[in-house]
């Protein structure tokens, strides 16, 4: 390697003189340009300063370029005969081998000294090299490595690009050697929000001083990053299932039919991942919330659905990410106690005494008996609360299980039983009507008179309280006030 030389002409001995001519060289590097400049100098050689010889033409060629001056002047010995500088480029690579060849007319004739040199430049260092290879991320953890090797003692600044983010930094001095980096792959992760991939740029400047002021040059690599959405996906957690609503603050479990329950969510979107959007599915009923764009909240149901037996009630729900990724479902169950309503037992009629217990739908007495009980246990919680009976009509007032109470004979009474049990009530309703007889017969002792087949007589009235069934043939004989009568056809009177 050089960056400086010289050969000497041959020697041309005319006139009792000898003469040759030497040229010498220095090389300058540009490193940036990837150039040298070459200088040159053409010195004399005589047998003395006295001793001159006239140059009349002298040809340079450098690089392959030729370079031709007319002198004519005479130069004795160490005499400058001409100077110049040629700038070569050297190869891709920072070599360069220098040809220079040098051509002297002397006295009358054609160039009759000549002379050559060839050398190899020192190469010109250049921008170092990167690599990267095509990365599937599958797991957060860890990093992604790229190369960078370096012509040189140089020093290194690495950009690198991936979606709309760019990360810069000065990774200081490198041998002229091969040196390995890297990249977090949660800082890819978190370049790519909403995409399944991306291309990373990986820029690095190569400089020649460690404040970084003199580029030599700069070189990018490129590869493809995919993001494994099996592998990098968001996750769902479902809290226990809880009751939002019972029907009865004694009752700690969800009943059919009446109670409301809930879950807390939390969704996290996949490492680097933007926001998720939560789906929801019940296996019974519906859900006040069918889909949620909040990390964290609560799940309601609407009413339970009804049934009289226990079953299982199962909440679902599974995220999406930015990505689209999709997260395993998580599910959470709990049990759903069948219910009924309670029974409610009434029984409400006429008795002839205060004591008696025999239905009399003559008597003068109205005797009542009632019960309540559940027909479902809601996992043994539940319970009658109250059996309440209340009567209205002729008589009213609150009644109380195997009471008699005194009821005229054109008087009536509707009883009314409500059981109630810790979920809901049941109702039944009796009436007792009026008392009932075969036949009653009115007289008031002053000619008014009335008749009431199965039922109280009443004045001036045929009361017929029982279905009446006419057979043919079916007379009816009418006595008139003038003292007549006459007999009719029971068709006649409907005809």
């Amino acid at each position: 390697m050089a960056l400086s030389g010289s050969f000497t002409t041959n020697n041309l001995y005319e006139y009792s003189v000898n003469f040759s001519a030497t040229l010498s060289w220095t090389a300058t590097q540009d490193i940036q340009n990837n150039t040298s400049t070459v200088s040159w100098s053409i010195r004399a050689n005589t047998d003395g300063p006295g001793y001159r010889r006239t140059v009349y033409n002298v040809e340079v060629t450098v690089d392959g370029t030729p370079t031709t001056s007319n002198r004519n002047t005479a130069y004795g010995d160490g005499a400058t005969i001409w100077s110049g500088s040629k700038v070569v480029t050297h190869n891709s690579d920072g070599t360069k081998s220098l040809n220079i060849g040098l051509r002297i007319q002397v006295g009358q004739y054609s160039y009759n000294c000549s002379g050559s040199g060839s050398w190899s430049l020192d190469t010109i260092p250049r921008a170092s090299d990167v690599a990267v290879n095509n990365e599937t991320i599958s797991v957060a953890s860890g990093s992604i490595n790229y190369t960078i090797t370096s012509k040189a003692d140089f020093w290194h600044k690495v950009t690198w690009t991936l979606g709309s983010t760019t990360n810069t930094s000065n990774k200081g001095e490198i041998n002229a050697t091969t040196s390995t980096f890297s990249i977090g792959r949660t800082l890819l992760l978190n370049a790519l929000p909403t995409q399944t991939s991306g291309s990373l740029t990986i820029t690095v400047e190569t400089y020649q001083d460690s404040g970084y002021t003199t580029l030599v040059g700069t070189k990018s690599a490129s590869a493809t990053i995919t993001i494994n959405t099996s592998a990098i996906k968001p996750t769902i957690m479902l809290g226990n299932i809880a009751i939002n609503t019972s029907p009865h603050t004694d009752i700690t479990v969800p009943v059919a039919g009446y109670s409301t329950v809930k879950s807390n969510f939390a969704a996290t979107p996949g490492t680097g991942a933007s926001g998720v959007t939560t789906y929801f599915s019940v296996s019974h009923g519906d859900l006040n919330m069918t889909t949620s764009t909040s990390a964290n909240g609560t799940v309601t149901s609407s009413a339970l659905p009804s049934s009289t037996t226990d079953y299982t009630y199962t909440l679902s729900a599974y995220t999406k990410d930015g990505r689209g990724a999709v997260s395993s479902t998580a599910t959470r169950t709990i049990t759903v106690y069948g219910y009924q309503a309670p029974t409610a037992t009434l029984s409400a009629y006429r008795t002839e005494t205060s004591t008696s217990t025999t239905e009399d739908g003559a008597g003068a007495y109205v005797y009542v008996t009632f019960s309540g009980a559940i027909r479902s246990s809601v996992n043994s919680q539940n319970a009658i609360v109250s059996t309440a009976c209340t009567y209205t009509g002729s008589i009213s007032g609150t009644a109380t299980n195997g009471a008699h109470y005194r009821l005229a004979d054109s008087q009536n009474v509707t009883f009314t039983l409500v059981v109630t049990d810790k979920v809901t009530s049941t109702t039944a309703i009796q009436q007792v009507s009026s008392a009932s007889y075969p036949i009653d017969l009115y007289d008031d002792g002053n000619g008014t008179v009335g008749v009431g087949l199965g039922g109280v007589a009443e004045a001036n009235n045929l009361g017929v309280h029982l279905n009446l069934h006419l057979y043919y043939p079916f007379k009816i004989v009418i006595h008139k006030q003038n003292g007549t009568t006459e007999t009719h056809d029971i068709t006649e009177l409907f005809s």
